[in-house]
């Protein structure tokens, strides 16, 4: 007889709980809301080329014996300016010749 009484109460303990099922128990009709689909666009990206400039030399300093010596290395986006700056340095430190060159390596 116990038993018999708690199933109803549990029953309406665990539906207000639980709350409605859908909003058609409710009488309330509800659109769904819009569903937009923007297609987002295709970015291919462009990547330049990239160039590697290296350069060794040196050049006379005041004092005898004594060389400024240039290691250096740059990137550039285009041949064309690495070989500017290949120009620039080769006229700056010409007394002992190294190793000058562009490489594409992108």
């Amino acid at each position: 007889m116990n038993r018999t009484r708690r199933l109803p109460a549990a029953l309406a303990i665990f539906a207000a709980l639980s709350g409605p099922v859908s909003a058609a128990d409710l009488g309330v009709i509800a659109a769904p809301p819009p569903v937009v689909v923007v297609p987002a666009p295709v970015v291919v990206p462009v990547i330049p080329h990239i160039w590697l400039g290296h350069f060794t030399g040196g050049a006379r300093t005041d004092v005898p014996g004594v060389m400024d010596w240039r290691d250096e290395f740059a990137r550039f986006p285009s041949r064309r300016e690495c070989l500017h700056w290949l120009h620039a340095l080769k006229r700056a430190y010409r007394a002992q010749e190294g190793f000058k060159t562009c490489l594409r390596i992108r």
